[in-house]
């Protein structure tokens, strides 16, 4: 059990950890240095009116994501809705292929079975998760990696705030691909109940902005500069909706199974300590900010909900 212990916690550490200045693609490639794409590290002390500046840009750029995603989200939610009830009632046929064309072929069926025994969010989850590995493979090309540190890197420096929500999506080392892949689909069953897939949607991509824009106010605060990806923040987010919605539901594998509360609770601590005490390279402050984040979407939902049944 001990080394299962350390093996997880090297593997957890590797993924998450990634240095500021550049990251080993693979040993084949060379070191992406994002200093050659960004200004340098004294413009965050030689011009602070620009950094405020951005910070303002940020913050409302954060304010716009998040307000434009969860006022979207009933619009589409009641369109989806209404389209499928009223294709319930109607037949269609296809003409073009016979109808024992793939009566036999087996794949397809499993393929089938399988795709239909999961829920809606689950098969969100499976698309967020095929974005983030077609982003990670761009990033393994040489030739994209210009076009990915402007876009898919989120940084002060750069003064572009679209990155914010790109850097999402995107993974450079594959330990950090894979660890955010299996939480994301792990904790995901545990906060389908109390959101639709519009709503999941919106607070994560609107958790993961807030949580870029916590770690930039941060660097900013300490007159730095950092770079920013991956979708830890919006993790984390989903992590502290069903640690405070559903507590009990236990996370994990057979091994290592805690309930979410535990497991959000274990989380702060580690990130708030390494955010404090400034711990390696870890993006701590976009972790605490995805969990600030989801702790307020409870909040705000449950004071709606009994607002609307005081009503």
């Amino acid at each position: 059990n001990v080394s299962y212990f350390a093996f997880m916690f090297t593997v957890v550490r590797r993924a998450v950890g990634s240095s500021c200045r550049g990251w080993h693609v693979n040993s084949h490639r060379p070191i992406i240095d994002c200093s050659r794409f960004c200004r340098p590290m004294r413009w965050m002390h030689s011009q602070p009116r620009e950094t405020r500046k951005y910070a303002w840009k940020a913050a409302g750029f954060t304010l716009v994501v998040g307000c434009s995603s969860f006022l979207l989200a009933p619009v589409i939610n009641h369109r989806r809705h209404r389209s499928l009830s009223s294709a319930d009632g109607e037949t269609i046929k296809d003409h073009s292929l016979s109808p024992n064309r793939f009566q036999n072929d087996i794949l397809i069926k499993l393929i089938k079975a399988v795709w239909s025994s999961w829920s809606d969010i689950q098969k969100v989850t499976i698309g967020i998760i095929g974005v983030n590995v077609c982003v990670h493979l761009m990033w393994m090309n040489p030739a994209r990696q210009r076009f990915l540190v402007r876009w898919f890197l989120s940084s002060s420096s750069s003064g572009l705030v679209v990155p914010m929500l790109f850097c999402c999506f995107s993974h450079i080392e594959f330990w950090h691909l894979f660890a955010n892949s299996l939480v994301l689909w792990k904790v995901v069953p545990s906060v389908e109940e109390f959101m639709s897939v519009e709503q999941f949607l919106a607070a994560y991509v609107s958790s993961g902005v807030f949580g870029i824009l916590v770690s930039h106010l941060v660097n900013i605060s300490r007159g730095i500069i950092a770079h920013s990806l991956g979708a830890s923040a919006s993790i984390f987010a989903m992590l502290a909706i069903a640690g405070i919605s559903k507590p009990d539901y236990r996370l994990g594998f057979d091994a290592l199974s805690l309930p979410t509360k535990i497991w959000l609770l274990l989380f702060l601590f580690y990130n708030t300590a390494g955010l404090l005490l400034r711990w390696g390279v870890i993006d701590y402050g976009a972790h605490v900010g995805g969990m600030l984040f989801g702790s307020a979407y409870v909040a705000a939902r449950t004071y709606l909900k009994e607002r609307s049944w005081k009503a």
